[in-house]
């Protein structure tokens, strides 16, 4: 094998490994973060809605 050929496999598998950390760390940060944001809408417009029904 050529030295070249070695060095691009080592680049190529850096990519692939920096690419996992990096949808590794959207996975498990902001992804949770946008959900705890939908659920806090939901809940927020739900009761809005329960108190205009409710309260004449």
């Amino acid at each position: 094998m050529s030295k070249k050929y070695i060095i691009k496999k080592i680049k190529e598998n850096l990519g692939f490994v920096t690419m996992a950390v990096g949808i590794g760390i959207i996975v498990t940060i902001v992804l949770p973060i946008w959900g705890w944001i939908i659920v806090v809408g939901v809940t927020l417009i739900y009761v809005g809605w329960y108190l205009i029904q409710n309260h004449k």
